[in-house]
């Protein structure tokens, strides 16, 4: 491979990665809309790994858990199947934390 062949994949690998991240946030903020989720960082734990300075960083992270292995036309179509998975992850945690 050359050097100009090894660049062109690196910036396409680049292109990639930036779609992705873009796809994270649109998906994980349809769903924090379609939740009414606050802007405050009460469900860090719930969805993220506790380093997440927010809720919608830790619905991205739920979000790249939930679709890790999806490509992106089925991650599009999969947001009512989202949707119902983290009206789920939500309630069961919601009783493990309060009853």
């Amino acid at each position: 491979m050359t050097a100009n062949q090894h660049l062109a994949r690196l910036l396409e690998d680049m292109a990639a990665q930036k779609g992705a991240r873009r796809m994270v946030r649109r998906l994980a903020g349809a769903l924090q809309a379609a939740f009414r989720i606050a802007d405050g960082d009460h469900l860090v734990l719930a969805l993220g790994t506790g380093n997440e300075a927010n809720n919608r960083e830790a619905l991205e992270h739920w979000v790249v858990d939930a679709l890790r292995d999806l490509d992106e036309p089925t991650a599009k179509a999969v947001l009512p199947h989202l949707e119902r998975r983290l009206a789920s992850h939500l309630s069961r945690w919601e009783m493990a934390t309060w009853y």
